[in-house]
């Protein structure tokens, strides 16, 4: 589980990685974050770097996991948009799956889609720190501020119970 924009980049992401990696704790899930704050506001502006550009050369915590080669990683982030987009390079039934599970968890109270190749947020690129975690196989998921404000706990116990059957 990771947060490359926690803190005050893109709020409760951080914690959302935390609170799933505490729920799979006895399966050996591991948690990565990075929490950016700035006095007086402007973090995200500040710290932002997209995933793509994202490299452990940079990040010395990152380092120490990057050639752990997992079988899954998700990569929760933040944005502008009045929804909650799944992405990344996992395949199409994992990112249904999820989708069902942030669906329910929420009471569609804001709507869950999945990425289109043509997204400027979806997550597939190889570059990808999401990607390059899990071989390829990482899930990115993109959600509004409202939806990291009032249902980041559902939201993580929603990927909580998917990735419990699964590993």
């Amino acid at each position: 589980m990771i947060a490359p924009h926690g803190g005050a980049i893109e709020l409760n992401t951080d914690k959302q990685a935390e609170h799933v990696a505490k729920r799979l704790a006895a399966k050996g899930v591991s948690c990565w974050r990075c929490k950016g704050w700035r006095q007086g506001g402007g973090a995200l502006e500040r710290w932002h770097i997209t995933s793509t550009d994202i490299h452990e050369a940079s990040f010395p915590l990152l380092n120490t996991i990057i050639n752990r080669h997992f079988t899954y990683a998700v990569a929760f982030h933040g944005f502008q948009e009045n929804r909650i987009l799944i992405g990344g390079g996992a395949d199409d039934a994992l990112k249904e799956e999820i989708q069902l599970a942030i669906q329910e968890a929420i009471a569609n109270s804001i709507p869950v889609e999945i990425a289109d190749a043509s997204s400027n947020y979806n997550g597939d690129s190889c570059k990808n720190i999401v990607n390059r975690l899990a071989n390829g196989n990482g899930i990115q998921i993109e959600q509004s501020l409202e939806a990291r404000q009032t249902d980041w706990q559902p939201i993580a116990d929603a990927i909580a119970s998917v990735y419990n059957s699964k590993i």
